[in-house]
């Protein structure tokens, strides 16, 4: 997660609530229920149709003015439609087996106010020694995925060779695959998590800085607009993505007030009646997916509430996806 300064004020007296204590704002996630089916592209192929159909619908005018009648969702998402192309996937992406077993720190504490129902920030203690690095181990997981093979029955190698296999996967591009037969080989390992759970110094030394979170190609755009029909337009981007190459790494922030300017690794969607819901590996939390949707009605994106975010509508956009991003 990037740094940010504190933007509510603080009262020292005042008693603060941990968000892990609210009533009903933890998402609860089925391990096996984020896990990539066919059942699972099917649906993300009937959002991108309704997408498609969103976007043109905004587009057209009734005798000069624009139409603000949404589609029906569930006319649309009965649409038959081709799948997206799997011979771009010849792995489908296994949470448990496929993210970093180690996270993110974060440089806050955070809570909620219970008067104002704002939220709160005080420093770390003690300071975090692995942190602001979310857009980076989100990247990394997605350069696994692209770029690696792991296999679990060979003999395990050196920590240096591990290190040095590791450093050869994250200098590749995030937006291209490499065929199976170029994959670089992780002997003793099932995947990532166990690799991270085994080796997490190696890791952490070669993935990246800090400075790549601030210096990520796609921080500009945080601090535009985003209009709402853009909105919907990368809810399509990122799902087609994550049709096409298995996932996609999302940037949601809420600038200019910055309560959350974090990184997400997005990997599977499913429609649901209001819109699209998206199951994401978190670097702050990998301990379990987090969902991240989006509203039809609102043409909005929306977090839960974290450990280190009181929840509501961000803006979400796909990076490490393009040359400007």
């Amino acid at each position: 997660m990037l740094h940010e300064e504190p933007t509510t004020t603080r009262d020292e007296d005042l008693k603060r609530t941990r968000f892990d204590h609210l009533p009903d704002h933890k998402v609860q996630v089925d391990r096996r229920g984020y896990r990539e089916s066919s059942a699972t592209v099917r649906k993300a192929s009937s959002f991108l149709f309704g997408q498609r159909m969103l976007v043109r619908a905004s587009c057209m005018s009734d005798e000069g003015s624009h139409s603000t009648t949404m589609p029906d969702l569930g006319s649309i998402l009965n649409q038959p439609i081709p799948s997206p192309n799997k011979g771009l996937t010849d792995r489908e992406f296994d949470f448990w087996r496929d993210t970093l077993g180690f996270r993110n720190e974060t440089e806050w504490v955070y809570g909620k106010d219970p008067k104002t129902g704002k939220q709160t920030h005080e420093s770390a203690h003690p300071k975090p020694t692995y942190s602001l690095r979310c857009f980076v181990m989100a990247r990394t997981v997605q350069q696994f995925h692209l770029h690696s093979e792991f296999q679990p029955n060979q003999a395990r190698l050196s920590a240096i060779e591990y290190r040095s296999r590791v450093q050869e996967v994250v200098r590749q591009d995030p937006r291209k695959r490499r065929p199976h037969d170029r994959r670089i080989q992780f002997p003793g390992y099932a995947g990532l998590r166990e690799l991270s759970d085994s080796l997490p110094e190696v890791i952490k030394s070669v993935a990246g800085g800090a400075w790549q979170s601030y210096a990520q190609r796609g921080n500009w755009r945080m601090v535009l607009p985003f209009l709402r029909s853009s909105q919907i337009k990368e809810s399509q981007r990122i799902a087609e993505s994550v049709a096409q190459r298995g996932t996609a790494v999302v940037h949601v922030a809420d600038f200019p007030r910055l309560q959350i300017n974090h990184a997400l690794l997005a990997y599977s969607s499913r429609a649901t009646p209001s819109g699209i819901a998206i199951a994401t590996y978190d670097p702050n939390a990998p301990a379990t997916p987090l969902e991240l949707t989006f509203s039809l009605t609102d043409s909005r994106f929306r977090l839960p509430s974290t450990a280190y975010y009181i929840g509501g509508w961000v803006n979400a956009y796909e990076v490490y996806c393009s040359f400007l991003r």
